[in-house]
């Protein structure tokens, strides 16, 4: 029989070899798949951090549509772009934002969607959609990381993408996705700004030629709805590299 000196060396040679040896800890889950309707090639090899900072951007770009959908009263395709904010871009990514304890109100979503069909006045319905892009803006990583070349580039090669997918041979041959696009834009002005702001776009001698450009893409959608002749798709893949030629550190 073991001495009781015996059993507890063994005991103790025991736990630290379990000391020098822990359990593996379980890897995080990969990050959550692209949005179905983008450029999937932009999702390829991204990080954590930049696919949340890509995945705001785009969530951000279905309300500045709408925004501007409301302007025009066209409340239908507005509570559209609205919905999508929920099915499209954060269903998907729900389990990666309840890592961080992250997560959207969707039946604040709905009743602002609920709300663009309806004969909601307009200012009230433009409250709600600033409410909703608070909401966004707490998924979204510090404002640098929303804010670095990388991020940008990426928002406006997914203007690209849905541009070219909304306009062909002269004609709007699918409006969600050329409203996608505008509303993009829009972030893009917006994130160019946080850029310049934040001292991420650091030659400020550019300054002014960058916002030049970042409006000038805006200008490229004469309204939300779909126009009788918009630009062709070449002409906005142009714009799209002015506005990147312009940004400093934006290779």
């Amino acid at each position: 029989m073991m001495t009781t000196p015996r059993f507890a060396l063994v005991a103790l040679m025991c736990a630290l070899a379990f000391a020098c040896h822990p359990k593996p800890k379980t890897p995080p889950p990969p990050p959550p798949p692209a949005p179905a309707e983008v450029d999937q090639s932009l999702w390829a090899g991204l990080s954590r951090m930049d696919a949340q900072a890509l995945r705001a951007a785009m969530m951000r770009g279905q309300i500045e549509a709408a925004r501007r959908l409301i302007s025009e009263d066209s409340g239908e395709a507005a509570s559209a772009h609205i919905d999508r904010v929920v099915s499209e871009f954060y269903a998907p990514a729900k389990a990666d934002y309840a890592l961080k304890n992250l997560s959207l109100d969707v039946m604040e979503f709905k009743k602002a969607s609920d709300a663009a069909r309806g004969e909601t006045d307009r200012g009230e319905m433009y409250r709600k959609l600033d409410d909703l892009t608070r909401r966004i803006e707490k998924l979204a990583p510090p404002d640098r990381q929303w804010s670095k070349p990388g991020t940008v580039k990426r928002v406006l090669q997914e203007i690209a993408h849905q541009y070219g997918e909304g306009v062909q041979s002269g004609f709007v041959v699918n409006e969600e996705r050329y409203q996608d696009a505008f509303g993009l834009a829009l972030v893009a002005q917006e994130i160019i700004d946080d850029a310049i702001d934040d001292g991420v776009a650091k030659d400020r001698s550019r300054t002014p030629e960058l916002k030049r450009e970042a409006e000038g893409l805006v200008n490229m959608f004469p309204s939300a709805s779909a126009p009788k002749s918009p630009a062709d798709a070449g002409s906005m893949l142009a714009q799209i590299s002015r506005v990147e030629m312009a940004f400093p550190g934006m290779e």
